[in-house]
Parts: structure tokens; C-alpha cells; sequence
């Protein structure tokens, strides 16, 4: 297969956000353990967008498309976000690949592409890939790419009620999902 990274999703998300909503309509389950999606509606997908990425300059996603059957069939979308120019540092965020994709050199070129990127033309000095540990895919990958576990932060993101390796409410909590 080949396959290109397409720098698209933060240009004109509007242009594809009808082909991003429909490849990632049929699996609800990439939306586990992330505390956003799964998406009713395009337009519910380009209001997220709006508001979480576009809306914030330390984040912005990339789209990864297939192109070995002469057109483009989205394959993955990974993304960048905490980027500090201060401190020379990125987080790999919202590693989507699509299940067709899965298990094959996607994720794995498609992030070592953006990992060089990341290093070799913005010159950072640290790129870090931070998941749910209970997330074993994602862990996977992360080892397979070279990343080294560093710890487990505890209560830093909040994933609502009924996501996978969300924490109940506590008493008290101004933050109930």
C-alpha cells in the first residue's frame, strides 16, 4: 500500500468533513477512550473541530490517506496538540486508524512521517505519546514506535460516563463527566 500525509484537516476541514464523518461513522469504537465523539453529524464532527482544534494554536490534526488504488481513501488521522514553541515539545494526540487500516504500516508510517516532521523541520526536542493505560493498542504502538512509558498520570483527562477507563464522580466534583 502507499499512502501520503495530507496536511488538509486544518486547512479546509469543511471540504472533507462529509468523507472523515463517513469513514469514521461504521466504528464507534475508535471513539473509546477519548472523551469527544462519536459524531452524530458532520456538522456535529466540524463544530468539535472548530471548537477543540482550530480554535486552540497548540493543536491541529493531519490527515493520512491511501492512495494505492489511484484515489484517496482516508486511512487514519493523527494529530499534534500541547505543541510549545517555548519549550520545544509536542504531544502525538487522537491517533485514529480506521480498522481496514489497522495492523498494517499506517499508524506506524503514518506517525514515524510526522514524528520526522516534528523533529527534523520544527526542530522540537520532545514528542510524546500519552494514552489511557488501559488502552493496549495504543500502547503498542507507542512501544513499537520506540516511545518509552514514563509513568501514569492519574484524573488528567475525564472521559464521560459509560467511555472506557473513565472514572466514576467523586462527592463533591464540580466536574461530573
Amino acid at each position: 500500500l502507499r499512502f501520503r500525509l495530507i496536511f488538509r484537516l486544518t486547512v479546509q476541514p469543511d471540504l472533507h468533513g462529509d468523507a472523515f464523518h463517513a469513514a469514521w461513522e461504521p466504528y464507534p469504537e475508535l471513539w473509546t477512550w477519548v472523551s469527544f465523539g462519536p459524531f452524530a453529524t458532520t456538522s456535529d464532527l466540524l463544530a468539535w473541530h472548530e471548537s477543540y482544534v482550530r480554535s486552540q494554536r497548540d493543536r491541529t490534526l493531519f490527515a493520512v490517506f491511501d492512495t494505492s488504488t489511484g484515489s484517496e481513501t482516508l486511512a487514519a488521522v493523527i494529530g499534534l496538540m500541547n505543541v510549545s514553541v517555548d519549550h520545544l515539545c509536542a504531544e502525538l494526540a487522537f491517533v485514529f486508524t480506521l480498522p481496514p487500516f489497522q495492523r498494517t504500516h499506517v499508524t506506524t508510517h503514518g506517525t514515524g512521517l510526522l514524528l520526522k516532521w516534528c523533529f527534523d523541520e520544527l526542530k522540537l526536542r520532545r514528542v510524546q505519546w500519552q494514552t489511557n493505560e488501559m488502552n493496549e493498542r495504543s500502547w503498542r504502538a507507542a512501544e513499537k514506535l520506540g516511545f518509552k512509558k514514563e509513568g501514569v498520570k492519574r484524573w488528567d483527562r475525564v472521559l464521560p460516563p459509560g467511555k472506557a477507563g473513565g472514572h466514576p464522580a467523586r462527592d463533591g466534583d464540580p466536574k461530573k463527566s
